[in-house]
């Protein structure tokens, strides 16, 4: 039976060691598409400033290095992201996305909207950790309530053992049979609103 296409997407994870959505798309056999959606705005208040916007650029540059050494490439477009990520989803009949958890509540919120959209599309989802050595959910009191005295959450974390090894970048990531349109690092502009600010103003110079 012919596996359908995963849209794999990318977020502040971008490597292809140790990268469990990344990886198990690739391990399904069928066609993955890499997937990073610009979209400052769905941010709010944890909008990448300057410096992050730098770092962000020349990350996604990286790591697209890395995917063509894999046979795959990255694909850039520009959100809000729900609505693109169904959008991508229908143009190159992916069936499934995967992605790694965020943990602020603003990426949580984001990513539930996502799912919302996605579900609603009949696009299924799967959520990936390797944020950290555990599983941060997992690290609760016997009620489930969060711990608030370090000691006890420090007995909690000896008794989980040893952390799961990382996992091995994919041999290789199947291509789709045909590449969907992708905007390039210039198109997205990252650092186009600092280049037009003075680096300082009349007023500072005195």
């Amino acid at each position: 039976m012919e596996v359908k296409p995963t849209l794999v997407w990318l977020r502040r994870d971008l490597r292809v060691t140790d990268h469990p959505a990344l990886y198990t798309a690739a391990a399904r056999g069928g066609p993955v598409i890499p997937v990073y959606v610009w979209a400052p705005e769905d941010e709010g208040d944890w909008s990448p400033g300057s410096a992050a916007k730098w770092w962000l650029e020349r990350s996604l540059s990286a790591f697209d290095c890395s995917l063509r050494n894999l046979d795959s490439k990255l694909v850039l477009r520009r959100g809000p992201t729900a609505k693109t990520l169904c959008s991508l989803a229908k143009e190159t009949g992916a069936t499934s996305v995967f992605w790694q958890m965020g943990c602020e509540p603003k990426s949580l919120e984001l990513e539930r909207q996502v799912q919302k959209a996605l579900t609603e599309n009949g696009v299924a989802t799967e959520t990936f950790d390797s944020s950290g050595l555990f599983d941060i959910g997992g690290i609760a009191q016997d009620d489930g309530s969060p711990y608030k005295v370090f000691a006890a959450y420090w007995r909690k974390l000896q008794s989980l053992g040893n952390p799961i090894l990382p996992l091995q970048s994919p041999d290789g990531i199947r291509p789709p049979d045909v590449w969907p349109t992708s905007l390039t690092l210039e198109d997205l502009e990252f650092c186009k609103e600092e280049q037009a600010r003075p680096l300082f103003s009349a007023k500072t110079a005195i």
